[in-house]
Parts: C-alpha cells; sequence; structure tokens
C-alpha cells in the first residue's frame, strides 16, 4: 500500500467513532440478541437507524415519518417499512391533496388483505364516531353486515390527515411502495343523533341512549353509583347463570354477550312461573354491530349513526300500571344496566381479560 493510500486511510480512521456491543452468551437473553445481530445484514446500518428513531421519538414525542410524493399523490418515497410502525404492526394513514396513502406493515398484510380487497370502497369516521377524539375509524364497506375495519389512534402517530382535506381515494400499500388496491374513500363527517321521534315504530318504543362522547344523551352522573355497582355484581353472576331474578316478581336475561354487543330481556313471572315480556335491550359499541343489534329488536328505519348506543324495545301491551311505575321510558334500569355493561368491558379490556361470555 503506498504512503498517500495510508495517509488517506489515517485521515478517514480518525473521523470514525465507534461504539462495540458486547452480549454474554452464557445469558439466555442476550445469546438470542446475538443471534438476532448476527442476521442482519447490515447491522451498523440498523444501529444508526434506531438511534436517528430514538432522536426523533425525544424531539416530537413520536416517530417522525419522512415522504416524496408523486403529483398524483402516490408514494414516491417513505422510511415507514424501516420505522417502528412497521416493526410493531402498526398501519400508518397519510394524506397528499385528495388522496390518502395507508401503509400496511409487512407482518399483518396476509391477514387482512382478504377484507381489504373485498371492500368497494373506504368509509372514514371521525374522531367522535368511536367516542375518543384520537381514534380514527377505517372501514372497509364490502356491503356485509361484518365488514373489515380497522382503528387508528392519532394520538399514537398514527395518523397525519388534515382537518380541511377532500378525500377522494385511498390507496393501500402492501409492502415497500407496492400498492395493494385503490379505493373510492368517504370521510363521514361526524353526526347528531336523530330525535327520539324517528326512533318510534308503531308497536314499539325505542329508547336510544348515547352513553360515551360528545353527543350523549344521558350522562354517568345522571346514574347513581350505587346501581351501577349493583348491576355489576348481578352481571358477574348472570354470566354463570343467565337469568337473574329481580325483586317484585321479574326476571332479566342475558340473551347475548359479546365485545361490542349485548342483548339482555326483562320479563315479569307469574305465580306459576310463566313469564310475559316487558322490553328487550341492546347495548353496541361499535357502528360495524348497530345493523345486528337493530335487527336484533325488529326495528324499522336505520340504526343510530353514533355509537355506543343502547336501543330498548318496550312490548307496551304487556305492561301493567305497577310495570310502568317501576320501569317508565329511560328508567334507573336501562342506564344503571348499560353502564355497568359498558365500565365492566372497560375493566376487562384494561386488565387484558375475555369480554365475551357464552349465553
Amino acid at each position: 500500500m503506498s504512503d498517500a493510500l495510508n495517509q488517506a486511510s489515517a485521515k478517514y480512521e480518525l473521523k470514525r467513532k465507534t461504539k462495540s456491543v458486547s452480549f454474554n452468551v452464557e445469558r439466555a437473553e442476550e445469546k438470542y440478541l446475538h443471534a438476532v445481530a448476527n442476521t442482519l445484514p447490515d447491522f451498523s446500518g440498523w444501529v444508526k437507524n434506531s438511534l436517528s428513531e430514538e432522536a426523533k421519538l425525544q424531539a416530537n414525542g413520536k416517530p417522525f415519518l419522512t415522504f416524496e410524493n408523486a403529483a398524483d399523490g402516490t408514494v414516491v418515497r417513505s422510511d415507514y417499512w424501516r420505522s417502528r410502525y412497521a416493526r410493531y404492526g402498526l398501519p400508518f394513514l397519510s394524506a397528499c391533496d385528495d388522496v390518502l396513502r395507508l401503509l400496511l406493515p409487512p407482518q399483518r398484510v396476509k391477514s387482512w388483505v382478504a377484507g381489504i380487497c373485498a371492500a368497494k370502497q373506504v368509509r372514514i369516521f371521525s374522531p367522535a364516531r368511536c367516542g375518543n377524539p384520537d381514534y380514527f375509524e377505517l372501514l372497509f364497506d364490502d356491503g356485509s353486515l361484518f365488514p373489515f375495519v380497522l382503528i387508528l389512534d392519532a394520538g399514537a402517530g398514527q395518523v397525519d390527515l388534515p382537518s380541511s382535506a377532500e378525500i377522494r381515494r385511498c390507496i393501500i400499500y402492501a409492502g415497500v411502495l407496492d400498492i395493494l388496491v385503490e379505493l373510492p374513500c368517504v370521510v363521514v363527517p361526524q353526526v347528531k343523533p336523530e330525535p327520539f321521534a324517528s326512533l318510534i315504530a308503531p308497536d314499539a318504543t325505542f329508547l336510544h341512549l348515547i352513553v360515551q362522547g360528545k353527543e350523549r344523551r344521558v350522562r354517568r352522573t345522571h346514574t347513581k353509583n350505587s346501581a351501577v355497582v349493583q348491576w355489576r355484581h348481578q352481571l358477574a353472576m348472570m354470566r354463570t347463570n343467565p337469568a337473574a331474578e329481580l325483586p317484585g316478581g321479574y326476571t332479566c336475561r342475558i340473551r347475548q354477550d359479546l365485545h361490542d354487543l349485548a342483548i339482555f330481556s326483562l320479563s315479569r313471572l307469574d305465580e306459576n312461573g310463566a313469564s310475559t315480556p316487558l322490553m328487550r335491550l341492546c347495548i353496541c359499541t361499535r357502528s360495524r354491530m348497530a345493523r345486528p343489534a337493530w335487527e336484533a329488536l325488529n326495528a324499522r328505519g336505520e340504526p343510530p349513526k353514533i355509537t355506543p348506543f343502547c336501543a330498548v324495545r318496550r312490548y307496551e301491551r304487556n305492561f301493567r300500571d305497577e310495570d310502568k311505575a317501576l320501569f317508565p321510558p329511560c328508567s334507573e334500569f336501562e342506564c344503571a344496566l348499560t353502564w355497568a355493561w359498558l365500565e365492566d368491558r372497560e375493566t376487562a379490556r384494561r386488565h387484558g381479560k375475555s369480554t365475551e361470555y357464552p349465553a
């Protein structure tokens, strides 16, 4: 090697700073990490990229992604697929003019592709739709009662959508700049609940309660804590024995108890144990279950457009005077039962427990 080349190499080495990483392979965890490091084709580049992401995270509070866009709104280049979003299996939604770009993490594509490709359009609901100001709901409408749905958390940085954007189409990327499908897109604005009068059928009264979100009709503070606590204890027992006897000769039964939907019935018992139905109550927490909930009540018209909701069908012809006194429309019974069920679901979710029980 010539002296000039040696001098150039020495000068270059002065510019470089190295930090070594040691692995104690006698420890199982570090041995595993060492094996993972050996699988990386460019360990140095991976470390630099991770450090860059960490610096952006500390500066911005969330990972910062970069996009290079074409004139038609498609993505020419993005660092999403090398980011924490992709590594942790989180999709990302961005906008360019009137085009949405939904970037999918590679490990989720196989399980999501069928539901996405079956859709005829994408409907995006405003945050109030889900009762959380940070959540966006992407519904891949295929005309069925149970379309594929993605929930993105803007608070966690999964959404970069200007509030004034007029979106007309959505491009879904299944891999690095690999377009899976392009669909028409509609951003559904926040809607107000219909008045009670529009929810009344000739033979039954449907009580529409919004118990969460800006448009709620019945607030938690309007229901006694003691009543909600009592119903939560009652629900725990009803999940082993679906029927619960109530004071005064009434019985409440769980007809269906799923993560997003619950159906209850209230009946009056006579001296011989025969039951007379008084009402059926549906609690629905997700828009995709609104139609099944509405059909479970044999209701007419369209289901409520805001979730969660509680709808009650009252069999008025079966009500006696004493029944009407104990269970007037929008009584403590409906409110306390609804809040108890919703709070049970939230408690189970926080503790990672199942929220579905056989009826």
